[in-house]
């Protein structure tokens, strides 16, 4: 039975040793591979001396009498001698000599083993570039100096030339086919994507920037003998092709064999008038003519600003110092104004329907709108104000970036709104934060009044204005009532306000402005039969009591409205 145990456990032992031992190393190796450089079998009596030595860094393992001396983590020496790399890494590329000694120090053994290890190969990029008639792919695979490149067309493979570039005649391009590159090392491949190289459009006479097109030349000129020449009036830039040779090339701009003029990607500059030239052998010129192209920009998302004065509403289609482009008004989808006008005017009873407004803006090339708003009127807050309104205290125009951070802070409630990011955070009902920063009251009320400090930052932190701001609210001005008192005594009754000034007027002319309800007469300054008011006021209001007749010296009197009196 210990036997039949036994050889279990050499089995199973044997079984984990085989699961376990690294592959032998192969010359060529991929980077991160575990691998074992053999010693030769005869070489792995324990009590041997044996040293490992890389002769590219110096790199040693050394074991003697069973113990072992290492500098480089990652390398370990089996039992029986041999070399093993836990993962190979590029500077493990090399010769590795090994040196073995018997228990005396005879050297019994010695020789020289050869790893080089890759990287893995990446996926290549097959980039274009037009030039002087002729298409270039290049295959990209960065400054690796181990791979091998090939290129393929309809997965056919055309050139093994180890060559990273692959030219193409204008006949070959206009075949629409898909190439290919790979790049490869002795342990890994990798293949591009593959791309259909075709021949550029025909300009059009409206281009958007970036475009790649050809002039085409008239078809009798092709004669690869003629000599051609193209000049572009705005700038003088000129290309000239005579008995096949390109004289004065431009970046960007290239002769096709037939003479046609092709730009790689258009721009701005680009855009005039051009020439074109053609000659026979003797120098007699056979044909010439001109050709126009005009470039464009994308148009930009414009933005709609508000500003609320006098009454009425202006919007800004804003899209910078741009002068190409068109602008349009609409009002919910419907086409309001084309007059190529950046502002739009809203009378009050406009801006009050809460209807949405955008503009867009194009050139003959693009066309973008810019998101709507809804207009809202709201007139700008006065000092004074008179309780019920609504009104607006405007932010400096400075700080309207929407990505800064705003702050406005009521001094004597403590009441704030507070905006950052787009998002509002508010303690107080009926005041809003508009979009330029501005803050808006939807029906002031006398708590309102006082100081409004506000803070704006930008996106690091930083403050960028602060300021404060003040409003002083008043209730509407009531109705006075009018009594007589006394025959030398009236008395102008403003009930229990106390923000409201009194003058008193006989006939229509003022005869007392101290703010006092009450007016003493005498008896010679009593004057019959004439009418008597005073007016109650605040800054933002004024009412006048019914008229009081004083009739005789007694002091009776008579009204000629319903004047209360005692």
């Amino acid at each position: 039975m210990s036997c039949q145990y036994s050889l279990l456990f050499l089995f199973l032992s044997g079984f984990t040793t085989a699961i376990t031992v690294a592959e032998i190393c192969k010359t060529e190796l991929l980077e991160g591979t575990s691998c074992t450089i053999k010693l030769p079998t005869g070489n792995t009596d324990k009590s041997n001396e044996i040293k490992w030595a890389h002769l590219s860094s110096e790199a040693v393992v050394h074991r003697k009498n069973g113990k072992m001396r290492k500098n480089t983590p990652g390398l370990t020496m089996e039992e029986d001698g041999s070399l093993t790399f836990e993962s190979v890494s590029l500077k493990n590329s090399g010769n590795y000599t090994y040196t073995v000694f018997n228990a005396e120090g005879t050297q019994i053994d010695a020789g020289e083993k050869e790893i080089k290890v890759y990287a893995n190969a990446p996926k290549p990029t097959v980039k274009i570039n037009k030039k002087y008639g002729i298409t270039t792919l290049t295959c990209d695979f960065g400054e690796r100096t181990d791979l091998t490149v090939s290129w393929y067309k309809e997965e056919m493979i055309i050139q093994n030339e180890n060559n990273p570039n692959l030219l193409l005649t204008s006949a070959q391009v206009q075949e629409n086919k898909p190439y290919s590159c790979s790049v490869s090392n002795p342990v890994s491949k990798e293949q591009s994507d593959s791309i259909t190289v075709s021949f550029s459009e025909i300009c059009k006479t409206d281009l958007l920037e970036g475009t790649s097109c050809t002039i085409k030349l008239p078809t009798k000129n092709t004669d690869k003998s003629y000599e051609i020449r193209w000049i572009h009036r705005s700038s003088d830039d000129r290309i000239h092709r005579k008995n096949g040779k390109i004289r004065k090339p431009i970046p960007g701009l290239t002769m096709e064999e037939d003479g046609s003029l092709t730009f790689e990607s258009v721009s701005l500059k680009n855009s005039g008038n051009y020439t074109y030239s053609v000659f026979n052998y003797e120098g007699t010129e056979l044909d010439a003519g001109e050709k126009e192209i005009k470039v464009y920009a994308n148009a930009p998302k414009p933005t709609v600003k508000i500003n609320n004065e006098d009454g009425n509403a202006t919007l800004t289609c804003d899209f910078g110092d741009r002068t190409d482009l068109t602008v349009s008004w609409y009002k919910e989808d419907n086409i309001i104004q084309n007059e190529n006008n950046p502002n739009l005017l809203l009378t009050s009873a406009q801006a009050q329907e809460n209807k949405l407004y955008f503009c867009s803006v194009s050139n003959p090339v693009s066309k973008e709108k810019s998101d709507s708003i809804t207009v809202s009127f709201s007139e700008i807050c006065k000092t004074e104000q008179l309780e019920g309104t609504s009104c607006t205290i405007k932010l400096p125009t400075k700080n309207t970036d929407k990505s800064n951070e705003i702050t406005w802070t009521h001094l004597s409630s403590g009441d704030f709104i507070h905006w950052k990011n787009g998002k509002i955070r508010k303690n107080t009902p009926g005041l809003t934060m508009e979009e330029d920063g501005s803050l808006t009251f939807e029906s002031v009320r006398l708590k309102n009044s006082g100081r409004y400090r506000y803070s704006v930052f930008n996106n690091e932190g930083t403050q960028l204005d602060a300021g404060e701001k003040e409003i002083k609210v008043y209730a509407k001005a009531p109705k006075p009532n009018l009594t007589f008192q006394v025959v030398t005594m009236l008395s102008c009754d403003i009930g229990n306000h106390t923000d409201l000034a009194v003058s008193w007027y006989v006939d229509g002319k003022i005869i007392q402005n101290e703010k006092k309800p009450v007016l003493l007469l005498t008896s010679a300054q009593i004057q019959k039969n004439k009418p008597y008011t005073c007016t109650a006021s605040n800054p933002v209001s004024s009412m006048e009591s019914d008229s009081m007749t004083l009739t005789h010296e007694t002091g009776s009197q008579s009204s000629e409205e319903s004047s209360s009196y005692t």
